[in-house]
Order: C-alpha cells, then structure tokens, then sequence
C-alpha cells in the first residue's frame, strides 16, 4: 500500500518547474492522489497574516 499525498503550489510557480516529473516519479512509497496538483494563488482566500494558509483552509481546498 502507498501513501497518498496532495501537492499544492502555492503562489507564482518558477517558470521551468515541471510537475509532470513529479506525477511520473515511480516511488514505492507514494503516489500523487488523483495524479494532480493543484495550485493555490496568494490572495483573499488565505485566512493568516501575510498570505498564509491554515491547515483548515487547506483541508477545505483539498484534494
């Protein structure tokens, strides 16, 4: 059985990042849920001090 992670980006992502390198990695370990990662702006929606994310933002936004 592998554990199932969510990836989120948060902000601006580099311009040369390549997630799908990240849903290609073959780990025995893990595995992308849904094989997506989702991608967060830094704006109203975040609920801490300088654009930040709780951990109850982010269960309600999650995969």
């Amino acid at each position: 059985m592998k554990l199932k992670i969510c990836v989120r980006l948060l902000g601006n992502s580099a311009p040369d990042l390549d997630t799908s390198r990240i849903l290609a990695w073959d780990s025995s370990l893990w595995e992308v849920h849904d094989s997506r990662i989702d991608s967060l702006a830094l704006n109203g929606h975040s609920d801490l001090p300088s654009w930040g994310y709780s951990d109850v933002a982010l269960a309600v936004l999650a995969c």
